[in-house]
């Protein structure tokens, strides 16, 4: 009989660990800092960078967005699930897994299709900055792998310092990149790019990935896993498939 949910993450012990109210804080201390500075810096890059520029890089961002739903075909919410730690090791095993075919596939289409991609969202600009997507995906996918299993551990320090580095970084780049003169969209998406791998090599810090074990007991474990949680996520899943149906085709009725 597998059971869901444990007590324990190695040496910790969840119900002894830290109070609800000390990880409530922590974990809002980001978003409350995304918010304060967005509010302050705002008006700083509107002066800086044109609407083109800030409508180029939103039209990446939601280019991005449709590949990154897939990158760990949504597993990664499941490794904090299992009782059994090598069962969790393995589901970040199978996201990364998802991620590496999510990346492959991205870049095949990136290589053939560039060209397409640019006729298709009206935007020719918008191929100088296509080759960044896969890397975007895949670092997407090792973020949302990472923070969940930084959340079973309970270092939810970690996963705030992460963010906070992330905001931090992206202001200072597309403000220092506009204000020496590169007011372009790419300053605004080399800034995202810059922040995004630094918040995932400080998710890095301390992680480590055992080697996959594989037996049938661990084949059960993990399969009932997966059922469990596809099960419970059913709804969300459905709803940002559905988001992602209705981002292309106002892409599509736009080109028309």
């Amino acid at each position: 009989m597998i059971t869901w949910g444990y007590t324990k993450f190695g040496s910790y012990d969840l119900k002894k660990n830290k109070s609800f109210s000390q990880d409530a804080i922590t974990l809002i201390t980001a978003p409350m800092m995304s918010q304060i500075l967005g509010i302050f810096l705002t008006p700083v890059l509107t002066r800086m960078y044109s609407p083109d520029a800030f409508g180029l890089a939103a039209l990446f961002g939601s280019i991005v967005m449709i590949p990154s739903v897939f990158a760990t075909m949504g597993y990664n919410g499941a490794i904090i699930l299992p009782k059994s730690n090598a069962t969790a090791y393995n589901l970040v095993l199978v996201c990364f897994f998802s991620i590496i075919c999510t990346f492959c596939l991205c870049c095949l289409i990136i290589i053939f299709g560039q060209n397409a991609i640019s006729l298709l969202v009206n935007a020719p600009l918008i191929s100088e900055y296509l080759w960044l997507v896969p890397i975007y995906v895949a670092l997407h996918g090792m973020y949302m792998t990472l923070r969940f299993s930084k959340i079973r551990l309970h270092h939810f320090e970690n996963i705030t310092v992460s963010r906070i580095s992330e905001i931090l970084a992206k202001k200072a780049y597309q403000i220092s990149s506009g204000s020496f003169g590169f007011d372009t969209a790419g300053g605004l998406i080399y800034g995202e790019f810059i922040s995004t791998i630094l918040k995932v090599l400080i998710l890095l810090k301390g992680f480590r990935l055992k080697p996959f074990r594989f037996s049938r007991r661990m084949y059960l474990k993990l399969l009932a896993t997966v059922i469990f949680f596809n099960k419970i996520n059913k709804k969300r899943r459905l709803l940002a498939h559905c988001y992602i149906i209705r981002l292309v085709l106002v892409i599509l009725i736009y080109k028309l």
